[in-house]
């Protein structure tokens, strides 16, 4: 997207500052933005601002250079000074738009909505506010709104080729989300047809491929974003998250810290770096990585319980017990939380707490063998041999990997059970 400043703008605005001085700075800070030296500008606004604190213009001036320069929190507070001093209309809505932009950068999607609906009222044929309208839209789940919005632009003659690239990918994206991979592919196709290396595109094609299960493919085409545009550096987290699922533990991380030592920043990121270490049995490491995760997000049932089974693993099972209490608070129906909790419950020996567990597990999911499996152990420390060989029976023919340090399943059957 594309946030450009008209000639007619800074015609209008020149006005604001009559001091040659001011006049000055204007010009030097213009002339570094020319040349991409975003710091050196936002320094030369800020003396700006020093000499004419009340000018609406400077803060907007400097809150594109904040943009450009990648501090969307910066830019959002002097867009936000901006408007206070009441700047005329032009400026108004240019600030609007920019704030706008600046939201779509920090996630804050609603946000970003609403200055878009704003500056749409007036400039309604602007396709890059329009585009990042749609983004919005797509971002926050609102998939038929956002396919609407990118039907619309794509119905513009005079709509570019990149703007369409991103208009066709985001239609796939936005099918995608809505389970239709049908025409996700078939969007993914015309974006193709107008460049076969465009990254979004390829985005598109290793999203299908990875929702296919087809990680060979998703691999290749995130590759190929890597290899062509070396801004991409998402494309190294998918990958890693492609190698992972292919069980390539040892790629899949060096892919995650390439995607961290470049400054990628994804909320997911120290449980995928967890979830990789724990693949390489490296379960010291993996739960650094999720305890980091669950400051951020203490209220997810999943995450507690990954960490509670880590925790388990390593033998720490009083604080296991505490972190696996808080994964089943937080969702009642979680048989993986239920079946953690069960499991703690048997290593501190409290058998009939552990049956409990382990049935209302089975109760949500039938078919949860490890519950089978541990339910049978308490039944046989309770002497209750009965019904602990019905519970492993029901694991015997499954594929299932029994749990490090406990009996093999042929064993306890053979030992405990009557032919």
């Amino acid at each position: 997207m594309k946030l450009l400043l008209t000639v007619v703008y800074l015609i209008i605005f020149y006005g604001h500052v009559n001091a040659q001085s001011a006049e000055e700075l204007i010009q030097k800070a213009q002339v570094e933005l020319d040349v991409v030296n975003y710091k050196k500008a936002i320094e030369l606004y800020t003396k700006l601002i020093e000499k004419k604190s009340g000018n609406s213009f400077a803060y907007t001036r400097r809150a594109y250079a904040y943009y450009s320069n990648g501090q969307f929190k910066n830019c959002i507070k002097d867009c936000n000074k901006s408007l206070s001093l009441k700047p005329e209309i032009y400026e108004k809505y240019y600030t609007i738009q920019l704030r706008g932009f600046a939201y779509l950068s920090e996630g804050k999607w609603e946000m970003a909505l609403k200055d878009f609906d704003l500056y749409l009222r007036i400039y309604y044929e602007d396709v890059s506010v329009g585009t990042g309208k749609a983004l919005a839209l797509y971002k926050m789940g609102r998939y038929t709104e956002s396919i609407d919005e990118y039907t619309v632009l794509l119905k513009n003659k005079s709509l570019e080729k990149n703007d369409s690239i991103e208009c066709l990918s985001y239609l796939g994206f936005n099918y995608l989300g809505m389970d239709s991979v049908a025409k996700a592919k078939r969007y993914y196709s015309e974006a193709r047809i107008l460049d076969s290396l465009d990254s979004r595109q390829l985005y598109l094609g290793g999203a299908i491929t990875y929702d296919e299960e087809n990680y060979k493919e998703s691999i290749k085409l995130y590759d190929k974003i890597i290899k062509t545009d070396s801004s991409a550096i998402q494309a190294f987290l998918y990958c890693g998250r492609s190698y992972h699922l292919k069980m390539a533990y040892d790629t899949a991380l060096f892919y995650f810290n390439l995607f961290k030592n470049r400054g990628g920043k994804d909320d997911y990121l120290n449980y995928d770096l967890a979830k990789a270490e724990q693949g390489r049995k490296n379960d010291k490491k993996a739960l650094i990585y999720l305890k980091t995760y669950l400051i951020d997000n203490p209220n997810s049932s999943d995450l507690n319980n990954s960490v509670s089974w880590a925790l388990f693993e390593l033998g720490d099972f009083n604080n296991a017990f505490i972190i696996a209490n808080r994964a089943v608070k937080n969702d009642t129906n979680n048989a993986d939380a239920y079946d953690t909790r069960g499991c703690i419950f048997y290593k501190l020996m409290k058998y009939n707490l552990a049956i409990k567990d382990f049935t209302k597990a089975l109760v949500i999911n039938p078919l949860y063998i490890n519950s089978y499996y541990y339910r049978g152990l308490c039944y046989n420390k309770l002497t209750q041999n009965n019904k602990a060989c019905a519970d492993w029976l029901k694991v015997k023919g499954q594929v299932y990997t029994i749990p490090k340090n406990e009996k093999d399943l042929d064993e306890l059957i053979d030992k405990n059970c009557k032919p």
